[in-house]
């Protein structure tokens, strides 16, 4: 563990591995903006040289739907998907599971309606892999007004495809995904990279 000055922070340094490797550092790789209302917006060709992908969203609602939530489809493949999730709204918390979906549920923006922004960071680990199953994560929180809801999520996809392209579909439709919304995706590099 090395101590970092000016700062309370300590940052683990990985035995083996020399700092030059650039191990785990992101990469960008697209960034969507959406500049008039959508339902859905579409990551494709995605390359397949890095370890993990991440996504982060900023979230804008577009809508007098009182929430907003998203789904992720990864390879416009339509079924095997489950996830669970727990969340908080500062009064109580929960959980909740999705079993044979069709997409990863994601995020809840409760004050999308009225403008109040939220944000996600979705990681899809081993994503190039063809030998195993891809498993998601993500972190999310929405404000609204000091009764947003924070909340963490994993999820699985029964395929083991290398993931290509993925699609984001605004729950509610209704071009929910609001003008200042953006989608960024990154690649995260893996040992010697």
């Amino acid at each position: 563990m090395v101590a970092q000055r000016g700062c309370d922070c300590i940052v683990a340094i990985i035995p083996g591995i020399g700092a030059s490797s650039m191990h785990g550092a992101v990469v960008p790789i697209a960034k969507i903006f959406v500049s008039a209302g959508t339902n859905n917006v579409t990551f494709s060709s995605i390359p397949q040289g890095y370890q993990d992908l991440t996504l982060v969203v900023s979230m804008v609602g577009n809508s007098s739907y009182t929430a907003l939530q998203y789904f992720i489809q990864l390879n416009g493949i339509g079924t095997g998907y489950s996830d669970t999730f727990l969340y908080g709204n500062g009064a109580s918390a929960g959980s909740i599971r999705d079993t044979s979906a069709g997409y990863w549920y994601c995020g809840y923006f409760a004050g999308a309606a009225s403008g109040y922004p939220g944000s996600a960071v979705v990681n899809i680990l081993n994503y190039a892999n063809t030998t195993t199953y891809k498993t998601m994560l993500e972190k999310w929180a929405g404000d609204a007004n000091g009764s947003g809801q924070p909340g963490i999520r994993v999820g699985l996809l029964q395929s083991t495809s290398a993931v290509t392209s993925m699609t984001l579909y605004a729950a509610q439709g209704n071009n929910l995904f609001g003008v200042g919304t953006t989608f960024s995706l990154y690649g995260v590099r893996t040992v010697n990279q």
